[in-house]
């Protein structure tokens, strides 16, 4: 194999980035107070967790080459694609 298509294929691994991705070219505005991440279906008392967090953790699910997804995760990403 050609050693510039192998230096190329390990930046991208090493950066995140891949194929079917493209650079950003402005940041997403997620605002840190979102109502449409609540999951009113659970009783805050008991399980705030999942009532202040629940739409957020299924509108995000883990990305298959991720070990674990997170708001700083999802940042990461984002600033890397934006960068």
């Amino acid at each position: 194999m050609d050693r510039h298509v192998v230096l190329l294929a390990s930046l991208a691994l090493l950066t995140g980035v891949h194929a079917q991705e493209r650079p950003l070219m402005s940041l997403p505005y997620t605002p840190s107070l979102e109502p449409a991440f609540i999951d009113r279906a659970v009783d805050p008392c008991q399980d705030f967790f999942h009532y202040s967090c629940g739409n957020w953790i299924r509108m995000n699910p883990i990305p298959a080459d991720q070990p674990r997804w997170d708001v700083y995760a999802k940042l990461q990403v984002d600033n890397q694609r934006f960068l």
